[in-house]
């Protein structure tokens, strides 16, 4: 990243990221001990960023600022497709055997067998 790209990690829950383009070059140095920030959109498009110290606020402009919120639980509520133990097992296999020289050729032929099994059925 270059002096005008800032990127700003959430050490804490739930650790958000902030990256901001097009940071003005006469604004201040970011303050050692960042307690709280704020942003704000403005009508240009640009943004306003506010880093709060104590008492005391710096206030930067950039051109634009993209803030990332991670959701670790995102797709627990979803009706995923969930694996059972057996199906890791078989997939393992599958996937060690893939490793292994002639292990292609190998499982391919097991699939045709079976697939022609299933076809006279």
């Amino acid at each position: 990243m270059n002096k005008r790209t800032w990127r700003i990690d959430n050490m804490a829950a739930p650790h958000e990221s902030v990256l901001l383009r097009g940071v003005d070059e006469q604004g201040a140095a970011a303050p050692l001990r960042l307690e709280r920030l704020t942003l704000a959109w403005q009508a240009d498009g640009r943004v306003v960023l506010t880093l709060h110290s104590g008492d005391e606020s710096t206030y930067l402009r950039a051109s634009t600022a993209f803030l990332h919120e991670p959701r670790e639980r995102l797709y627990d509520s979803l009706p995923l497709e969930r694996f059972t133990a057996e199906m890791a097992r078989f997939w393992r296999r599958v996937f060690r055997l893939v490793r292994i020289p002639g292990g292609r050729l190998l499982l391919g032929m097991l699939a045709r067998r079976s697939s022609g099994r299933a076809a006279h059925e």
